[in-house]
């Protein structure tokens, strides 16, 4: 196996460090004698060092007065070593897809790879193409898919995960924009038993877009990067905000209002005082 592969693809991670604890305490020397030695000032101080060596040479390093642990070693991966690796990776998308979609991939350096749709989702024949050029992750939208409306059902859906099952390591994510206003159930792809996987359900759909509030679920390894991420970016997310949508959620009248929401007219007429009721209650919170 690893004489197939490319020698210039391999990368070998290593870790050291430094502490102030690891000063020796005691000695060897002749007897009635004293021994001298300096030591560094302070208590439990530490340096980790993070490399990345390739035949390119080092190609990524990070050094963090820090003990490493998980999140320290994904927000590596993330923000220094992955900016290093070379583009090409490829990822699959839904054709026709949402322009953000593409202009992300583009971004990263990645190759998208189109995957043809009905109204009932990707088609198990397109998907399996996507496959078989070794994308590493594909990106799918369960129902209100946009451009087009497609929704999953669910024959499709057990189609598309005996497909998926025979390729654990590929990446896939949901992303579930519409949420409870799609006017579709909640079907999906994924499972526990996948490798990895995520599911994202926004409510700026359903509540309101000043909410900018998503839920994430995953496999352990892709929610500790996401949660590393965080941790270098705006590291929390609104408590206010939390607070408001506890509320919103428990709310009958406004769940009852959701509940009612299709595309359309009656969006536009609750979107006024929905909006209006969140508002309040920040302000009370703030107040």
């Amino acid at each position: 196996m690893i004489g197939r592969i490319d020698l210039d693809r391999l990368i070998f991670l290593d870790e050291s460090g430094v502490s102030t604890q690891m000063t020796r305490l005691y000695a060897r020397c002749t007897g009635g004698a004293r021994i001298h030695e300096t030591t560094p000032d302070g208590r439990w101080k530490i340096l980790t060092i993070l490399g990345a060596i390739s035949t390119r040479g080092m190609i990524a390093t990070m050094t963090i007065e820090a003990a490493t642990d998980r999140e320290i070693f994904l927000a590596y991966l993330d923000e220094v070593l992955c900016p290093q690796l070379r583009p090409g990776d490829v990822v699959g998308f839904e054709e026709p897809s949402y322009s953000g979609t593409l202009d992300t991939i583009a971004a990263l350096g990645m190759v998208a790879e189109p995957i043809a749709l009905d109204d009932s989702g990707p088609l198990p024949r397109s998907v399996e193409a996507a496959l078989r050029t070794g994308v590493r992750a594909i990106i799918l939208t369960p129902r209100a898919q946009n451009p087009t409306g497609a929704a999953f059902d669910r024959k499709r859906v057990a189609a598309l995960r005996e497909l998926l099952a025979r390729h654990p390591g590929v990446l896939i994510i949901e992303d579930d924009f519409a949420g409870p206003v799609a006017g579709a159930p909640a079907l999906t792809v994924c499972d526990r038993a996948r490798e990895r996987w995520a599911v994202i359900r926004s409510v700026s759909k359903a509540l309101g877009p000043e909410l900018r509030i998503a839920l994430l679920t995953g496999d352990p390894v892709t929610s500790a990067r996401v949660e590393g991420r965080q941790r270098l970016g705006p590291r929390w997310v609104s408590h206010v905000l939390q607070e408001a949508l506890a509320v919103m959620w428990s709310d009958k009248k406004i769940a009852a209002m959701v509940r009612a929401l299709r595309p359309g007219g009656l969006a536009r007429q609750a979107r006024g005082s929905r909006c209006s009721r969140m508002s309040w209650f920040i302000r009370s919170l703030t107040a």
